[in-house]
């Protein structure tokens, strides 16, 4: 824990390991900073790779600071020192008091070093030559990368967490030894933050089952989505010859990485039983290792004239402005994103029910139709159901704006400018 402060901070700074890959955390912790610097702040944004369109024309007072050292190799010798100490600190009963040696923790903590390197003397190096406010580190081995080191003492420097997804379903869906030991290291290491954010109450209450720590760690700030630059993007008009009222078909679309957490097989099937009923087009926007996968279920189902995988684009609003309806098909969420800018350009949605998110945002089917995952005949129908009879398009914007970037920015301010201050927090 830092100690209390009487003053205004100047300088704020979030941590990410890179943003080449455009998720929900990547955007989120640009769009995080932009509205902070808004607000009067020095901001860094600290990165292990600099590289990434998200990280062009950001306002004077953002500052991208690499964590990665010229030349590779000073940097990772650099942090050896710190291995080796955070290893005996957290090896040595005497020397970690109050923290409980849990099973399979030693290899568990060397495996994530080995694997992950994290940039320990970097960062150490950043908060006692910067000297922040506070530091929000994104995703859990960034998170874990700053805990080890603040713990050899961040001075006044607040130490954030934010944690964007359902850890339940990282760990079950785990293709690594070190995402399936996280929760170890997540109960070892995040009592050494002073607050941790989640982004919706499902991930939150998730959170605080791995951890174990009490409801005071933790605050509920949803992710900074609406904005008005995104109604200007969606009003720019979709080119795509699929939409327009001259294509005549209802276009579905998706969005999301092509991977197996998107679940855009389940998707293609539910289509394939829409496409029995009435005729429609599917547009999946994206990328990823699935496509081939997908394409060749297309063919299997006999749909594969009536969909496309455009890939990424740099403006899926466009898209969203005119489609027929919007469908979440994934297995697990933390608060999706792309469902809220759906539902800010006015396109019905379908989603799964999945945890975390879409129940919180559609108001437990309120604002639009839930069904389980990988249920593919709910999924057709639903689709179905939202094409006959479209929501009120006014009422979904209307919703959008409750998720809006100022009130998530005012949220992280607060919470960064004190973070005791925001709730009893922890003991």
């Amino acid at each position: 824990m830092t100690e209390p402060r009487d003053r205004r901070p100047t300088r704020l700074a979030l941590f990410i390991r890179s943003v080449r890959a455009v998720g929900g955390a990547e955007r989120v912790f640009v769009e995080l900073a932009r509205g902070l610097a808004d607000r009067g702040h020095s901001v860094d944004l600290l990165v292990e790779d600099p590289e990434g369109y998200l990280l062009h024309d950001l306002p004077e007072s953002v500052q991208v600071i690499s964590l990665r050292e010229k030349g590779g190799v000073r940097g990772r010798v650099r942090d050896v020192p710190y291995y080796l100490a955070s290893l005996a600190r957290n090896l040595v009963p005497a020397l970690r008091p109050g923290r409980a040696r849990l099973p399979g923790f030693p290899l568990a903590f060397v495996r994530f070093l080995y694997k992950k390197r994290p940039r320990i003397a970097a960062l150490r190096r950043y908060i006692a030559g910067h000297r922040p406010d506070a530091v929000l580190a994104f995703l859990p081995d960034p998170c874990l990368s700053l805990l080890l080191a603040a713990q050899f003492g961040a001075g006044r420097t607040s130490i954030l967490l934010s944690i964007h997804n359902n850890i339940t379903q990282l760990v079950d869906n785990a293709k690594t030894h070190t995402m399936r030991e996280m929760p170890i290291l997540m109960q070892s290491f995040y009592p050494l933050a002073d607050r941790i954010v989640a982004v919706s109450d499902g991930v939150r209450d998730d959170a605080a089952q791995w951890t174990g720590l009490p409801a005071g760690y933790f605050k509920t700030i949803h992710n900074p989505v609406f904005r008005p630059e995104l109604l200007a993007l969606a009003d720019e008009g979709c080119d795509h010859a699929w939409f327009g009222q001259s294509a005549g078909l209802p276009v579905v679309v998706a969005a999301g990485s092509l991977s197996p957490q998107k679940d855009f097989a389940t998707l293609l099937r539910a289509f394939a039983v829409l496409a029995e009923e009435r005729p429609a087009r599917l547009v999946i926007l994206g990328e990823g290792g699935g496509r081939d996968d997908l394409l060749a279920l297309a063919v299997e189902l006999g749909v594969a004239e009536h969909i496309d995988l455009p890939g990424h684009v740099i403006n899926p609003y466009k898209y969203l402005a005119t489609a027929s309806v919007f469908v979440l098909s994934s297995a697990w969420e933390g608060l999706p994103l792309i469902l809220i800018e759906a539902m800010a350009c006015g396109c019905p949605v379908v989603s799964t029910d999945c945890p975390s998110g879409p129940s919180e945002i559609l108001e437990n089917g309120r604002f639009g139709r839930l069904v389980p995952v990988g249920d593919t005949r709910a999924m057709a129908a639903a689709i179905k159901a939202t094409l006959d009879d479209p929501p009120n398009r006014d009422s979904l914007r209307t919703r959008a704006r409750m998720f809006s970037r100022e009130s998530a920015v005012a949220e992280y301010e607060a919470l960064m400018l004190n973070p005791a201050a925001q709730s009893p927090g922890p003991e």
